[in-house]
C-alpha cells in the first residue's frame, strides 16, 4: 500500500519503482539471484551503518512464475 501511495506524490528524484517481467535461462536466472544476495549483503552493510533521519522501505522480489 505505501508503495502505491508514493506514486501519488509524484517525487521521481527521491523514489524509485522498478518492476518486470523477463525470460532467461536457468544459468542466468541463478547468475542474477547470486548478484542480488552480494548486493544485498553490501546494502545491508550501509544501512548498518547510517544515521537514522528517515525511513525507507527496501523491497526485492525474484522469483519463478
Amino acid at each position: 500500500m505505501k508503495a502505491i501511495q508514493s506514486f501519488e506524490k509524484e517525487d521521481f528524484t527521491k523514489n524509485l519503482h522498478y518492476s518486470s517481467v523477463v525470460t532467461l535461462s536457468e544459468a542466468d536466472c541463478l547468475k542474477i539471484k547470486s548478484l542480488l544476495v552480494n548486493y544485498i549483503g553490501e546494502i545491508k552493510t550501509i544501512i548498518r551503518d547510517s544515521k537514522e533521519e528517515g525511513m525507507h522501505s527496501f523491497s526485492i522480489d525474484f522469483f519463478k512464475l
